[in-house]
């Protein structure tokens, strides 16, 4: 698959998952949403670091940076959500 198709599925999906996140977010949340939410960020995430950064070919000790900044984040974002 070309680059460019690859580059305009993620962003799609980017796109798809968003709206999911913006409709979820006008209903009372049921206690599996969050969670939920989280997930979906991880996956936008590492969508965005691997196809819209390049970091797919980074060297190992920048991926896993990025990697762990975002883990870090939506960790964060989970403990102030559910305290």
């Amino acid at each position: 698959m070309r680059r460019a198709e690859t580059l305009s599925q993620h962003w799609i999906m980017l796109l798809a998952l968003t709206v999911a996140a913006a409709l979820a977010a006008t209903v009372v949340p049921p206690p599996w949403l969050t969670p939920a939410v989280a997930t979906l960020t991880l996956i936008k995430g590492r969508t965005v670091i691997d196809s819209f950064m390049g970091l797919r070919d980074a060297s190992p000790l920048l991926r896993h940076t990025v990697d762990a900044w975002l883990a870090g984040v939506v960790a964060l974002g989970l403990v102030v959500r559910l305290a």
